[in-house]
């Protein structure tokens, strides 16, 4: 299943995006591997936190180039 494909099946509405660049606590890299500590605002509770959390990796310049596409289609 692809992601667009898994969002369109939930909706938009019962999707959420964290920026990992502004959540993370703190990282350490190592030949090849790179470990990153981050905090959420979501509540925890017996059963994990209360919304399932994904990270979905993109290319940097694609998403910067995204994100200012829109904002120019889009202004705030």
């Amino acid at each position: 299943m692809k992601i667009s494909d898994l969002i369109s099946r939930i909706g938009d509405e019962n999707v959420e995006i964290e920026n990992l660049d502004t959540s993370f606590d703190r990282a350490k890299a190592k030949p090849g591997e790179t470990t990153i500590t981050f905090k959420t605002k979501q509540p925890m509770s017996s059963k994990g936190t209360e919304k399932v959390g994904m990270i979905v990796w993109m290319d940097r310049d694609e998403v910067q180039k995204a994100v200012g596409e829109y904002l120019e289609e889009n202004p705030l």
